[in-house]
């Protein structure tokens, strides 16, 4: 198995998902992708979450970075291969929001977070900053991800959009 470049913590995460008109998500999804459907509906989920200690793997555990997620996701395939298809993600950290889009080419916007926790709740609230080109980068960020030529067993070819090894029931 290739070493993995980067390891994270996700903590206090709430996986919520809706039934969807396939054809809606189908008309919103790149070229090349193929919806993936549960007794013949999409689902789409808002998952949020906190992120911890997200670092380089070669650092050591407590150095990394720390702060909340939100992602609008469905499932698709590519090639035969299942994987999640993150319609967009926003996180509260400028330098995570920044690094993910300019080294992985992954849609992640900047937001406002407030996070509280009473006994076994915990409440997400959040509120996108965003600028028009913002959104206008995205597709095009989101097609040359998707689209470029991966080698099998490659770090591109093993990225958060594809969560799960092929024939493996574990994240990557």
């Amino acid at each position: 198995m290739e070493p993995k470049l980067l390891k994270m913590k996700w903590k206090k995460a709430f996986f919520a998902h809706w039934d969807w008109d396939p054809s809606d998500v189908e008309a919103r999804l790149p070229k090349g992708l193929q919806l993936d459907t549960f007794n013949g509906r999409a689902y789409l989920g808002v998952v949020p979450f906190l992120m911890e200690d997200i670092r380089l793997a070669v650092m050591p555990s407590g150095t990394g970075l720390a702060f909340p997620e939100l992602n609008l996701r469905t499932y698709v395939t590519l090639n035969g291969e299942k994987g999640v298809y993150f319609f967009n993600l926003d996180a509260s950290s400028a330098l995570g929001v920044y690094l993910a889009r300019k080294l992985f080419a992954i849609p992640y916007y900047q937001a406002d977070f407030s996070v509280s926790t009473a006994q076994e709740s915990i409440q997400f609230a959040h509120k996108r900053k965003i600028r028009l080109q913002d959104l206008m980068l995205s597709t095009k960020e989101i097609n040359r991800f998707f689209m470029r030529k991966r080698k099998p067993g490659t770090l591109a070819d093993r990225t958060i959009y594809f969560l799960y090894e092929p024939g493996q029931k574990r994240l990557i």
